[in-house]
């Protein structure tokens, strides 16, 4: 199901906007090998999607999990290592459009989301998308996808420790 969501997501976007190129990317790390063998041992980073136009980059990793969020010591957080894996691409991708854009997004399960980040200097968020819902509404729901959260005052963000 995980890769079903995967290209469901990929093909949606495809079909249903003009403004982005669209497809899964392997992205090159920014770095080397400081032996003749260590480069073979690097893991391949390959995306789920990522989206390009003239003005922004954005990399869509899909997660096909029960919960988009796991209690650690009594409190709900987003699992570590999906974000990780998400920062990972947005520091080695390479973009002309200035810094790219990350989305973690899950299939609604429990709990709907919409989060929103600054991280590194990239934005990074967090979404739930309804599969259970009217058709319409799932088109809804993936064109905003590709609209730029703003942050509502920061002023008044919260820095994240």
């Amino acid at each position: 199901m995980a890769s079903v969501f995967e290209s469901f997501v990929r093909n949606f976007l495809r079909a249903e906007q003009k403004e982005f190129s669209v497809k899964s990317e392997v992205i090159q790390w920014d770095g080397y090998s400081l032996t003749a063998e260590g480069a073979q041992y690097l893991p391949a980073m390959k995306t789920d999607v990522t989206l390009r136009s003239k003005q922004r980059t954005i990399v869509i990793d899909t997660k096909y999990y029960p919960e988009a969020l796991v209690e650690n010591f009594g409190k709900k957080k987003i699992i570590s290592g999906h974000l990780y894996q998400l920062y990972a691409y947005l520091k080695n991708c390479k973009s002309q459009t200035g810094r790219p854009e990350g989305i973690l997004l899950y299939p609604t399960n429990s709990q709907a989301l919409d989060l929103a980040f600054l991280i590194g200097g990239h934005k990074v968020r967090g979404i739930t998308l309804q599969l259970d819902q009217p058709w319409q509404q799932i088109h809804a729901d993936l064109c905003k996808l590709l609209v730029s959260p703003e942050p509502d005052d920061l002023a008044t963000a919260t820095l994240v420790a």
